[in-house]
Formats: C-alpha cells, sequence, structure tokens
C-alpha cells in the first residue's frame, strides 16, 4: 500500500462510502507510511508521559468553534494533570483535508500515549477513524 492508496481509503471513509474500520486493515503499513509522508513546515512537539490526542472533527464546522471546543478539552485535561495535543493547533490556516489527516496520524502515532474523545465523537468520521487506529495500537481512552 502506498501514500495515495491509504489517503484514498481515508477520503472515502470521510464520505461514508466505508465504515471507520475500514483504517485497521491499513493500521500497521499506516506506521510505516507515516515516515513517507510529508508534513511540511509543521511542528509537532515531542512525545511525553500522559500526552493525550484530542480526537475531533477537523473541517465539519467553522474553524474557530473547533478551536474553542478543543481548547475547552485542553484546559480540563490539563487539570487533570494530563498533557494534551490538539491537532487543530498543528494545522495551519488553509491546509486541505488531506493534509490535516496526515499531521494528525503522525501526531497522535509517534506523539501520544492516549486518546480523548469529545462527547461528539462518534458523528465525527476523522474522530472515529482516529479512535480506531489509537484503540488497535493500544492507546488509553478518555471520555469528555
Amino acid at each position: 500500500m502506498n501514500a495515495d492508496h491509504l489517503m484514498l481509503r481515508l477520503r472515502q471513509i470521510k464520505r461514508g462510502s466505508l465504515p471507520a474500520e475500514a483504517i485497521l486493515d491499513v493500521v500497521d503499513p499506516l506506521l510505516e507510511l507515516l515516515d513517507l509522508v510529508t508534513t511540511d513546515n509543521v511542528s509537532i512537539p515531542a512525545a511525553g508521559e500522559n500526552s493525550v490526542f484530542i480526537a475531533g472533527d477537523l473541517f465539519s464546522a467553522d474553524r474557530k468553534i473547533l478551536m474553542q471546543r478543543n481548547t475547552d478539552a485542553e484546559i480540563l485535561l490539563k487539570a487533570y494533570g494530563h498533557k494534551p495535543l490538539n491537532p487543530l493547533s498543528l494545522i495551519p490556516e488553509g491546509f486541505g483535508w488531506q493534509s490535516a489527516m496526515r499531521i494528525s496520524f503522525t501526531a497522535l502515532i509517534k506523539n501520544c500515549t492516549s486518546i480523548a474523545l469529545l462527547p461528539e465523537w462518534g458523528r465525527s468520521r476523522d474522530a472515529q477513524t482516529q479512535f480506531l487506529v489509537a484503540s488497535h495500537l493500544g492507546y488509553n481512552v478518555i471520555m469528555l
């Protein structure tokens, strides 16, 4: 599998033509492909103890609304001693969905040990896919 095939699969999941569970077929190749996909000009913080990825939509609503939701989640997670990673803070303004997914998966897999699910995560194909990858890799799951 190559990066183009992976992104095609992710687009099909986003559109709803494949269930989010279809990502599990490509998780192991995904780990290898992350070294090949580019996240040019994006700085992803180093992994650390109690690092938690905030799973959620990357594009379904106004960016300001999504950013506020994730900022609120960051504050809550910090209050409980976690080091949250807000994927929206990593994605530069104007990046497309494919680039955003590459950045978010790179951050999730290489830089976190847990995943935090926002209350509406089940309605988000992005969050469902992020959750399935994290759970397949044995990450801790935090329900917000």
